[in-house]
C-alpha cells in the first residue's frame, strides 16, 4: 500500500512539471514590457479609501464613491442607498 502511495505521489509531481514546462513555452515569444501609458497609470494608481471594511463604518459619500474612486452602479447605490435614486 505505502509502495502504490509513493509511485502515486512521483507520478503526480512528474504531471505538475509537465504542465509548468507547457505553460512557460507557450507565453515566451509574448511581450515582457508594457507601454510606456500602462505603466504610468499603474504606478500612478492611488489605494482605495475603503479598505478594511471601512465603509461599514462610515457611510456612503457621493466625492470618495464617485470622484475618488471609479463611479460604476455599485459606487453609487452604496451613496445612495435606493435603487430609483441610484438610477436617476
Amino acid at each position: 500500500m505505502l509502495f502504490h502511495l509513493f509511485i502515486l505521489l512521483q507520478l503526480l509531481s512528474c504531471g505538475d512539471l509537465a504542465c509548468v514546462r507547457r505553460l512557460l513555452s507557450k507565453h515566451e515569444d509574448q511581450e515582457v514590457f508594457v507601454d510606456e501609458g500602462d505603466a504610468n497609470s499603474f504606478l500612478g494608481r492611488q489605494l482605495l479609501f475603503n479598505r478594511f471594511d471601512f465603509e461599514m463604518f462610515v457611510p456612503g459619500n457621493l466625492e470618495r464613491e464617485c470622484f475618488e474612486e471609479d463611479c460604476n452602479y455599485e459606487e453609487a447605490r452604496e451613496v445612495f442607498e435606493n435603487t430609483p435614486a441610484t438610477v436617476e
